[in-house]
């Protein structure tokens, strides 16, 4: 048992059951807005509150804010509003007023390896009392993650920054003005990044140091059945695990018990001073994970490598799929236990005949799940995300497959 958080011995490993008692303006040149003005992320309604942010990807500084509580994007080209200035320093400015340094937890991991569950568990467990802010990073168009986490009545505020990753992907200012805007909404005490599963911590690792905030922890999560997969699948899954301050094994229910420690000694290979954690469903502590400070030593050290576009340099592919038509369940879940192994991860929200609630299903590598939710907003019949290779050939005969799914 642990007495004090986040001094334990580097390299230690926990099961989920040991519970522990600048103000510098960066002027850049500013780029044409023409034609490329748009919403710097979804803020998505959370039970305490909606509020969008507008500002355009490429406008920098004289991107534009609406004060108050807006039912939809401001665009650049026709409000009037005050610019917002986005300063990068320890103490962040925001707006007239600065504010005490916020740390960030970054969650990571492959794809499909539990980041979401992780995150829901912690956020409804040791953090339900603090302000915490969430930004959740969505590889396709389609938000799945945010709008699940959102549904929490602890969280303050949940900002979706969706197409892209934040390392390579996401533009700079935007990123920078989704942790103002949190910042100065809420008066956090934590925030918490979910990247998408192609995110390059390293990157990400200096993106968020630029934007004024310190790095309290990487978590990175690892599916037991599925690492060895993850690390032939791409470079970024074993850079995700070299970079982790804490290293989750999650879905150990889901392997042979005898099969744990061949996966902890895989992954040790590619970081051993990392603290190491077993459970399943996300079921880890939050007192274990979060706002523990153990990444502060790394807060001043340059983030090594660059933010090269490692999608095409994997070969993966995404597409999303959307229809207004309900689905059958039993011909969902055939459509399921059929998709080519090209697929490596697909999620998204379907809607069931007669049904208030919505159904959100997970799939990696051929093994799925349904679970039920209920969201503050309403959903399409069928809301998708498909992530894979070769999946542009492969697009049309999923579409079909899927669609003969609907009824109605």
């Amino acid at each position: 048992m642990l007495g004090t958080r986040g001094i334990d011995p580097v390299g230690a490993r926990y099961s989920a059951g040991d519970e522990p008692d600048r103000n510098r303006s960066a002027r850049r040149p500013r780029k044409a807005a023409e034609g490329r003005t748009g919403p710097v992320g979804r803020v998505l309604p959370t039970a305490r509150a909606r509020h969008w942010l507008a500002a355009a990807d490429s406008a920098g500084e004289d991107a534009c804010r609406c004060p108050g509580l807006l039912a939809k994007p401001c665009l650049k080209q026709t409000c009037r509003c005050p610019p917002v200035r986005v300063n990068r320093s320890p103490a962040l400015r925001v707006g007239t007023t600065e504010v005490k340094p916020v740390a960030a937890d970054i969650v990571t991991g492959f794809l499909g390896s539990g980041k979401t569950t992780l995150l829901r568990h912690a956020l409804g467990g040791a953090l339900a009392g603090e302000r915490v802010v969430v930004i959740v990073n969505e590889i396709g168009e389609i938000g799945i993650d945010g709008r699940v986490v959102t549904g929490l009545d602890y969280v303050e505020r949940v900002i979706e920054l969706s197409s892209g990753c934040i390392c390579c992907s996401i533009g700079e200012y935007r990123f920078d003005l989704a942790v103002s805007q949190l910042i100065e909404a809420a008066d956090p005490t934590l925030m918490v990044i979910e990247s998408t599963g192609l995110a390059d911590p390293r990157p990400m690792l200096e993106r968020v140091r630029q934007a004024g905030l310190g790095v309290d922890a990487v978590i990175t999560v690892a599916d037991a059945a599925h690492v060895a997969r993850a690390f032939r699948l791409s470079g970024v899954a074993r850079r995700q695990v070299a970079t982790a301050d804490f290293l989750v094994i999650n879905k150990t229910d889901l392997v042979p018990e005898s099969s744990l420690p061949r996966v902890e000694r895989r992954l040790r290979r590619v970081n051993g001073r990392a603290r190491v954690f077993s459970c399943s469903h996300g079921r880890v502590p939050a007192e274990l994970l979060f706002a523990t400070g153990v990444a502060r030593s790394r807060n001043g050290a340059p983030a090594s490598g660059g933010a090269a576009d490692h999608l095409d340099r994997d070969g993966f592919e995404v597409f999303c799929y959307r229809s207004d038509a309900a689905v059958d369940r039993e011909r969902f879940e055939r459509f399921l236990e059929g998709l080519p192994n090209a697929v490596f991860r697909a999620k998204g929200l379907i809607r069931l005949p007669a049904n208030p609630w919505l159904c959100l299903f997970n799939f990696t590598c051929g093994r799925y799940e349904l679970k039920w939710v209920k969201l503050n907003e309403g959903a399409r019949g069928v809301e998708a995300v498909f992530i894979g290779r070769g999946l542009g050939r492969l697009r049309s005969r999923i579409e079909a497959d899927l669609a003969r799914c609907q009824v109605g």
